[in-house]
């Protein structure tokens, strides 16, 4: 399944050269690699080390959901950050796709990840396939998020996760800070053919206007019902 994915991937150009930025300023913190601006994720990695004595960031919440999975060959993590997740997956799947399109988050991600099994991708997710901005908020990196007001009008590639024509997935994060919900509708016909264990973020956002729990509604009503 990698082998397939990567080849239609590498055709429709969506796969990013595996390249550094130089000009990100990296900060270490905990041996992870973050943005030199970054702040919160500092008090969040110094919560999970004083909690459960390493620092993992959603270790609670990833430990739970993983351990519903049955079979373990593919994961997606969509909005993957500086790499918290897709370390983790990485270890545990035969193949992980991770979706991150900012590109300082994506030079960090590089330098925190050393395994094979897992790529890289420079797409946004979403409804459909379409150009955004992104609003990068660089001393709390993980409130990074989709410029509602540059739908149609970015310069950053949104693509949909049906687009792909995935045949196996097994499991899914997605912490898109409130587009949760577009995500889950672009990849609709994804999930119901494979049915994955599928983590995501729930936070109340005003961003899109939505309710805190709409995606989740949705997956119950339209995917798991």
């Amino acid at each position: 399944t990698g082998k397939a994915i990567e080849e239609y991937l590498d055709k429709n150009e969506l796969k990013e050269k595996r390249k550094v930025n130089n000009m990100t300023e990296m900060i270490n913190i905990h041996n992870w690699l973050l943005p030199k601006s970054e702040k919160h994720m500092q008090k969040m990695l110094d919560k999970a080390v004083k909690k459960f004595g390493v620092p993992e960031y959603q270790k609670e919440v990833r430990d739970r959901a993983l351990a519903l999975v049955r079979k373990k060959r593919v994961a997606l993590d969509i909005g993957a950050h500086i790499g918290f997740w897709s370390k983790s997956l990485s270890e545990q799947f035969n193949y992980v796709m991770a979706f991150e399109p900012v590109e300082s988050f994506r030079d960090c991600w590089r330098e925190n990840i050393d395994k094979n099994n897992i790529d890289l991708f420079p797409n946004a997710l979403g409804e459909k396939e379409q150009t955004v901005e992104m609003v990068v908020n660089m001393n709390n990196t993980g409130n990074t998020h989709i410029d509602p007001n540059s739908l149609g009008k970015g310069t950053v590639r949104m693509i949909t996760l049906d687009s792909l024509e995935l045949s196996e997935v097994d499991f899914i994060k997605i912490d898109v800070e409130g587009f949760e919900i577009y995500v889950l509708k672009g990849a609709k016909e994804t999930l119901l053919r494979t049915k994955p264990i599928i983590v995501i973020e729930q936070k109340s956002h005003d961003f899109y206007g939505n309710n805190q729990y709409i995606a989740k509604d949705y997956l119950c009503d339209k995917v798991y019902n």
